[in-house]
């Protein structure tokens, strides 16, 4: 009887026999269930949070490859802009050299009209010149360049080669710091009007605090003979740095004469 079951059970035919209380299998089998529905359930979950990723990530990287394109185009802009500026940049650079050189081509100017304008006012009525110039060395040192004011000893009657009698900080030609040298000439009615004269040259004209004009020295002062009542005179003075006309110094842009 045992080997006919056991036969049985092998193919599938013995009957089964279940003792177990029918709610005791209903439960186990809604708990499968339940188990099978979580595990199918955060499957879904998970490919559903693989795919937003995804989505997220391909809106990011679309977006990404949009605004490079974009910054590629706006350079590329840039660069056509910058291409048809060039020449304007070009421009500007010669006319910023042009401008350095003006400035140092101006830089030791001094201007005769300005030289002229002064000595119409110091010169006195008794006094009248004949000649007039100024010298400015090429290149001057600045500052405690020496200039050219060296006069040379004249001869004949009369006061010769004196420094103005008096005068605050007299000197000879050529000391302090002058940067040129006017030379001139003319005639007076008297010695003392050609000292009169060259006294007033002596750092009564200035520019700000510094004098333009320093070292005034008369090389000759010759009186006329019996006929000629009038004295015969030369005479130079220095020029500092405040004699320069300042034109096109530090952005100044004057023009003009």
């Amino acid at each position: 009887m045992a080997q006919q079951l056991d036969v049985l059970q092998r193919a599938g035919l013995a009957p089964s026999v279940n003792l177990l209380p029918p709610g005791i299998v209903d439960r186990r089998r809604l708990r499968k269930q339940r188990r099978v529905l979580m595990i199918v359930g955060a499957g879904v979950m998970v490919m559903v949070l693989l795919l937003l990723l995804w989505y997220l990530e391909m809106t990011r990287s679309s977006q990404a490859e949009d605004r490079a394109n974009d910054a590629e185009a706006t350079v590329a802009n840039l660069q056509r802009e910058k291409a048809s500026l060039q020449r304007f940049a070009d421009l500007r650079a010669r006319l910023t050299e042009r401008e350095g050189q003006r400035t140092a081509v101006f830089k030791g100017e001094v201007r005769n009209s300005t030289v002229l304008e002064d000595f119409t006012r110091l010169v006195p009525d008794d006094v009248w010149l004949t000649a007039l110039s100024v010298t400015v060395p090429e290149q001057p040192d600045l500052p405690g360049a020496s200039g050219s004011g060296q006069s040379a000893p004249a001869s004949g009657p009369g006061q010769q080669g004196a420094a103005v009698p008096g005068a605050p900080g007299t000197a000879t030609s050529g000391s302090g710091t002058p940067v040129a040298t006017i030379s001139f000439s003319g005639r007076a009615m008297s010695h003392p009007d050609v000292a009169a004269f060259v006294k007033s040259l002596n750092e009564t004209v200035k520019r700000g605090s510094q004098p333009i004009y320093i070292n005034p020295y008369y090389t000759s002062s010759t009186a006329g003979g019996t006929d000629d009542p009038t004295v015969t005179f030369s005479g130079t003075v220095d020029l500092t740095t405040a004699a320069f006309s300042g034109r096109f110094q530090g952005g100044s842009g004057t023009t003009g004469d």
